[in-house]
């Protein structure tokens, strides 16, 4: 489906302490698809901006958690989101941001194409 960080988003979507989390901001656990499409239709209606997507992306749901509570402040460390967690472990994933962001600049510099750039599930 969708591949993000090494983890299959259904995987990400299928923890239970994610989907009770997401369940508690009145998603319908089912199928991947159906919860992306709930999503789609809370950024386009919310008020504020529904910062559950980071856990579609890929971000650990205590950083997602940690955000909210904290209305962005108090945060461990900052690089590609604000971590509210461990920040050693947070830059490990951030430099690893990092280098697959330079991979896919520099294979569109060389001529790949989107399609190509695109990871298939």
């Amino acid at each position: 489906i969708y591949v993000y960080r090494g983890k299959w988003v259904s995987g990400i979507l299928s923890d239970a302490a994610n989907v009770r989390f997401l369940q508690s901001l009145g998603y319908e656990p089912s199928c991947v698809e159906e919860m992306v499409a709930q999503l789609a239709r809370r950024l386009c209606q919310a008020e504020g901006f529904a910062h559950e997507v980071g856990l579609f992306i890929g971000y650990p749901l205590r950083d997602v958690v940690g955000f909210i509570e904290n209305r962005g402040k108090n945060y461990t460390c900052c690089g590609c989101y604000k971590c509210y967690g461990d920040p050693e472990e947070a830059q490990r994933h951030f430099a690893c941001y990092r280098s697959c962001t330079a991979i896919y600049c520099r294979r569109y510099r060389e001529g790949a194409t989107i399609i190509e750039l695109t990871v298939a599930a």
